[in-house]
């Protein structure tokens, strides 16, 4: 039961594929600009900032987790997810997998830098929208019982 992630701007889209009724589209009132102009004012965001942006993405996240649980893993080609493969050392021009403990190893990472760890130290890139898509990510993998995210090279479109 795959489900294709697109994090936007403003809101973010999953299309869960139970196998039965065909793609079901979700949409969450959230995205990697909310989350930066909102939370994430910082370049890195500080710790305060990550904290608050946790807050407001489970907000919005719980009432919809019934229709995203799954055992299936995430699909995207969003630019920011490839950028995650990109910190996990991973070249973004090929399809590539992160389970949930790389995700987890990444976030905590950015929890490091925004503790005052040096961002050139972790090789991360310090942009709000790189901190906004790990940490919806994250909060969307943990909530939904997703264990993986299959990044598609960067660009790729998603399947109609």
């Amino acid at each position: 039961m795959a489900a294709w992630l697109h994090i936007g701007e403003r809101a973010t889209s999953v299309r869960v594929d139970d196998g039965r009724q065909g793609p079901q589209p979700v949409t969450l009132a959230v995205g990697l600009l909310d989350l930066g102009h909102r939370y994430l004012r910082h370049a890195p965001p500080t710790a305060g900032e990550l904290e608050a942006a946790i807050e407001a993405v489970e907000d919005v996240l719980m009432p919809a987790i019934p229709r995203l649980r799954g055992p299936g893993p995430l699909v995207t080609a969003d630019v920011e997810s490839c950028a995650l493969l990109t910190a996990a050392g991973l070249p973004a021009d090929v399809q590539a997998e992160l389970d949930i403990h790389a995700v987890e190893r990444l976030f905590n990472r950015l929890v490091d830098v925004a503790g005052g760890r040096p961002a050139a130290s972790e090789d991360l890139p310090v942009r709000a929208g790189f901190a906004a898509n790990l940490l919806i990510l994250r909060e969307l993998m943990h909530h939904a019982g997703r264990t993986a995210l299959v990044v598609m090279p960067c660009g790729a479109d998603a399947p109609s």
